[in-house]
Order: C-alpha cells, then sequence, then structure tokens
C-alpha cells in the first residue's frame, strides 16, 4: 500500500489537512485568544501517530480496506 511508507494519509488527505489547519487558524486570529497568541489550533494528527485501535481510537488495517472498497480507490493507489 502507497500508505505504508509515509505518514498513512494519501496526497489528497495531506492537502484537506492543510487546508482545514489554515481555515482553522483564520478563524482563531481575530479572536481573542488569537491577539493574546493563546490556545493557537495544532495540526491534525496523521494516522500513523495516532493511538492505536487496540485502544479503541482509530482505524485498523480491515477497516481502511473496507473505506477504501466502499469508496472505489483502486488498489495502486491505497
Amino acid at each position: 500500500m502507497a500508505r505504508e511508507a509515509g505518514d498513512g494519509w494519501s496526497e489528497a488527505e495531506r492537502l484537506l489537512a492543510s487546508c482545514e489547519f489554515s481555515l482553522r487558524v483564520l478563524r482563531w486570529q481575530p479572536t481573542e485568544d488569537g491577539h493574546m497568541d493563546r490556545n493557537r489550533p495544532t495540526h491534525a494528527i496523521p494516522p500513523r501517530e495516532r493511538p492505536s485501535a487496540a485502544s479503541g481510537r482509530g482505524y485498523t488495517e480491515e477497516d481502511m480496506e473496507a473505506i477504501a472498497e466502499a469508496l472505489g480507490i483502486p488498489q495502486d493507489r491505497r
């Protein structure tokens, strides 16, 4: 799988996470917290750095395969 080599995100997921973070920063900046530089937004945690599915959070390899299959993601892009 292509995701195994990196942090667990595809290029599209990485770009979406970057856009989502940028929007949260833009929303945070004009607030009182933004002016005082506190409670700064944080980046999303890549799948490889998240707690394991054994702890009740995250996705197992089988979950990821089922999701990819349901979304019609080709095998070479998983």
